[in-house]
């Protein structure tokens, strides 16, 4: 009777191990992330080179399940600070979701067709913000035509309603 309920026991931790493994990052309380909604979380991303994959984020057992090569991914969710520093990911693989870590740099993000700003911002003429006080836009939507790998860079800016 005992050798049964230890092996109950053992089996019932196992099913909340496997059942973990297949989370979303909020789960773990260190990589607290939002869904993809293509307004703070893009819905697709470009890696720009080999970039390592991982069952679960910031865990003690993660372990890399090898390298996606340079490719275009859909998002599932992320964290919200990936343009800034390093940044967990869960993509939609043929293998089923898994975890991607990027920095900035090794990344392309296609920007929105349109940005809502609520307060009001500064414009500047070059990515490095000079220490002259540069113009500033009014809280307004705005569409915009830009690329840059680690951030956006506007070409020109159209008010909309």
């Amino acid at each position: 009777m005992r050798n049964k309920s230890t092996l109950a026991f053992l089996l019932g931790i196992g099913l909340s191990l496997a059942s973990a493994v297949h989370g979303k990052a909020s789960e773990y309380a260190d990589t607290p992330t939002e869904p993809a909604d293509a307004v703070r979380i893009p819905r697709t991303l470009t890696l720009l080179q080999d970039t390592p994959y991982y069952v679960i984020p910031n865990a003690l057992v993660n372990k890399t399940e090898g390298a996606f090569s340079p490719q275009t991914v859909e998002v599932i969710e992320a964290e919200t600070r990936w343009a800034e520093m390093p940044n967990w990911w869960k993509i939609r693989t043929t293998f089923g979701d898994r975890w991607i870590k990027t920095e900035p740099v090794n990344i392309d993000v296609l920007p929105p067709s349109k940005i809502t700003l609520m307060e009001n911002t500064p414009i500047y003429t070059k990515p490095v913000p000079s220490y002259s006080l540069p113009p500033f836009c009014l809280p307004s939507k705005w569409r915009w035509s830009a690329r840059r790998s680690n951030g956006f860079t506007v070409r020109s800016m159209t008010k909309t309603n």
